[in-house]
């Protein structure tokens, strides 16, 4: 059975390690912790849970302090985790059979999905896989001062060999208050890298994040459009996400115009990606302008989650189905959406949908039958009220012709 270790750096996370550490040593045989200069009980906490625990001077660095504590692993494989990271006991077993199968062939990375923000109701809104347990013997280094990533190249330049597992999710379980905080340092990170005259549109892309967080919007929009012009289309998740941020800034200014604009221009930069159709649906949608808004949630609705960057599940699970069988309702197209109603309310048995939004199913769903009903029914309805688990219904008149799957770009064209 191979051996995993866990690679850590932290300083004072005296209030997550004992959480992060719990659930290592479930699936981990050593647990590497690089304190970086905690002044509270980090170290201490660290050790009573059997980590091995060094001490590494900090130098403003993330990439080397993660190297160094690559370097102290002596397991088959190394898995890293941030100190406010957690790992569920569905992803513990995971892990554990993971050492007894698929780690014993020749991969050299293994990726997981990074579970990376959730909201009030706890449902995750962002998700990326991210290269998550390598082979200790690639001997993979970490690049960037912050922001660091895993430069997936050996020193012997042979193929890299992926596994990707989509079971095994690592949780980002962070503490609001913190933020601030953090934000505050990794600004000073990027400015001082900037002021190095380190032009990579890395540094463009989370100086608009770190502009952004302080409302300061139309500096993040320059630091956006920077990025997009100076990042390789390798890099194409990222450039993408420069529109959807620029058209979030623009939302937050309140200029409309300047908004659909970004949002078209994402659209039409990758529609692979589904979050551009979803957003410009949306605007459509709560404008009222319901035949201008179902383009984009058909388009939106035949895309599937992308391979690489991060993206919101929820698109993916319910929502943009939810808008598109509104939007159906609106829009003379019955059958639709009652289809796509029954499809979300069985959806509903197992995955609890918000209950405004299964309210609203209901709504839509009973709008298409009282449009469908004979004259004679409708007036009997009327002193009745309608079930909440509207019955399909078999329509006598012939359903109006769906837009073609193309119309999307007839829709951009006309508003850019």
């Amino acid at each position: 059975m191979a051996t995993l270790s866990l690679a850590m750096i932290v300083k004072n996370e005296e209030r997550y390690i004992e959480r992060v550490l719990g659930c290592a040593k479930t699936f981990c045989d050593e647990m590497i912790v690089v304190d970086t200069g905690s002044t509270d009980r980090t170290v201490e906490l660290a050790e009573a849970m059997g980590a091995k625990v060094y001490h590494f001077e900090w130098i403003n660095d993330f990439a080397a302090a993660r190297n160094f504590s690559f370097e102290q692993c002596t397991s088959d494989w190394i898995i890293w985790l941030d100190a406010d990271d957690v790992v569920n006991e569905e992803g513990q077993r995971g892990l554990n059979q993971l050492k007894t199968m698929n780690m014993e062939y020749d991969y050299d990375v293994i990726e997981l999905p990074y579970q990376y923000t959730f909201d009030e109701s706890g449902e995750c809104i962002r998700v990326y896989f991210r290269e998550r347990i390598v082979s200790r013997s690639a001997q993979f280094k970490w690049d960037r001062p912050i922001h660091e990533t895993i430069v997936l190249v050996k020193p012997d330049g042979q193929d890299v060999k992926r596994l990707r597992i989509n079971n095994i999710a690592i949780e980002h379980r962070d503490d609001i208050r913190d933020r601030p905080s953090k934000m505050e340092r990794n600004a000073k990170i990027l400015s001082k890298l900037r002021e190095q005259d380190d032009e990579s549109p890395w540094i463009s892309f989370y100086l608009g994040h770190d502009l952004r967080y302080r409302k300061q919007y139309l500096d993040a929009i320059d630091e956006y459009d920077r990025c997009i012009h100076d990042m390789q289309d390798v890099n194409y998740w990222i450039k993408y996400s420069c529109y959807i941020h620029i058209a979030q800034c623009y939302d937050r200014l309140k200029d409309e115009p300047k908004k659909v604009e970004a949002l078209c221009q994402a659209a039409a930069y990758d529609p692979k990606q589904r979050e551009a159709f979803q957003l410009l649906g949306i605007y459509y949608y709560e404008k009222g302008d319901y035949e201008a808004a179902l383009p984009f949630f058909m388009a939106a609705s035949k895309i599937k989650p992308p391979l690489n960057g991060f993206y919101n599940p929820t698109l993916y699970n319910w929502e943009t189905d939810y808008y598109l069988c509104l939007t159906y309702a609106q829009t003379g197209h019955y059958q639709e959406a009652l289809s796509i109603g029954l499809q979300l309310l069985q959806k509903h048995q197992n995955c609890p949908l918000p209950t405004y939004n299964i309210n609203e199913i209901h709504k839509a769903m009973n709008h298409c039958i009282q449009a469908n009903l004979p004259e004679e029914v409708k007036k009997q309805e009327r002193s009745n009220e309608v079930s909440s688990e509207p019955p399909l219904v078999l329509f006598s008149q012939p359903q109006t012709q769906l837009a073609p799957e193309a119309l999307w770009e007839q829709q951009l064209d006309k508003i850019r």
